[in-house]
């Protein structure tokens, strides 16, 4: 997307200082959720800016289908819910497709794992990010919208990230790559920010702060790195994604069975009610998990061969990497998606 220029839109006028509400009846003018381009210290990047304090704004957390053990591209992600904007959320499992920490929608926590960093919103739009010991059980019964990821870049203010050990030791994440993350600002405006140059984390942290976030934390990116606003889609991923944050501006909370699709049968079996012919012998697992002559990939419960993004059911196999079967053949992305 190097090179290509996007007007900017001019911030909502209906931002207010921090402690206070805005008056009953009061009217914002203008769209609640705007985008914007910029630079920051030499640094550029697309903002998405959706003022928390207007109550058209409503923040939520997308599932893939299949949830959890599932991963969708993300048109077919942003067609299901229709979001004003869209960004990827949490790391995941290259394996197991399961997201990094626990993850909170509508008010209910669906997803529980280690890592506890977390962007939090409550049921009146207040936001901030939350840092809490890894492992650590949280209630989060205060909260609408929970999605951990991390690190955190930006706390009250300050810069304070500290990658953990357990969770951060890919260098396609520790490294110098193209960054994205969440941001909230003073007077309540949450930031989705995509970067345009590869950052190491302590200078993405110098990013956020620069751009005026009073809290900030890190997001996925590399091959996940997506971004959408408003019909466009200004950063497409080079995988299917398992979890979005989004942005509505319509003043109404989404339907749940949109934004958690319920589940057909327990991860790691083919889901024979979506699979339109009798399933293929699948290969089993040949090696252990710490073979380096092994690799974990996914196999279409139909074909038998290496699944796609588009395959409705596949199961984890552990093989040796000359037995890795070819593509699947069988099932075809639909007309317009990549």
């Amino acid at each position: 997307m190097a090179g290509v220029f996007f007007a900017l839109f001019a911030r909502s006028a209906g931002g207010y200082a921090p402690g206070r509400k805005p008056a009953a009846g009061h009217r914002f003018p203008g769209p609640a959720v705007t985008l914007r381009a910029q630079t920051v210290d030499g640094v550029g990047v697309r903002v998405i800016d959706a003022n928390l304090a207007d109550p058209r704004v409503y923040v939520t957390v997308q599932m893939a289908t299949g949830f959890p053990g599932g991963a969708e591209p993300f048109s077919t992600l942003i067609r299901r819910s229709q979001p004003t904007a869209a960004m990827n959320g949490a790391y995941f499992s290259k394996e197991g497709l399961t997201p990094i920490g626990d993850i909170v929608i509508c008010g209910q926590c669906v997803y529980r794992g280690d890592f506890k960093t977390a962007l939090v919103i409550t049921k009146d739009r207040r936001a901030c990010v939350r840092r809490h010991l890894l492992g650590e059980r949280v209630e989060w019964s205060d909260y609408e919208t929970v999605l951990c990821c991390g690190p955190a870049l930006v706390l009250d203010g300050k810069i304070d990230w500290e990658p953990d050990a357990r969770n951060h030791q890919d260098p396609h994440v520790t490294g110098s790559v193209p960054r994205m993350g969440v941001g909230i600002t003073a007077d309540n405006h949450l930031l989705f920010v995509a970067a345009s140059g590869s950052l190491s984390f302590a200078r993405w942290a110098h990013v956020m702060k620069d751009l005026g976030c009073r809290d900030a934390m890190n997001l996925d990116s590399g091959a996940s790195r997506a971004l959408y606003y408003r019909g466009s889609y200004l950063a497409q991923p080079g995988r299917a994604l398992t979890n979005l944050l989004l942005i509505y501006e319509s003043g109404q909370p989404p339907n749940q069975a949109v934004l958690v699709p319920a589940r057909q049968v327990p991860y790691g079996q083919p889901r024979q009610a979506q699979l339109s012919r009798p399933p293929a012998p699948l290969p089993t697992n040949e090696v252990t998990a710490n073979d380096p002559n092994g690799v974990i990939v996914r196999i279409c419960a139909e074909s038998g061969k290496r699944a796609s993004a588009w395959c409705p059911a596949s199961v984890p196999r552990r093989l040796r990497r000359a037995h890795v079967p070819g593509p699947c053949r069988l099932h075809r992305p639909p007309p317009g998606e990549r």
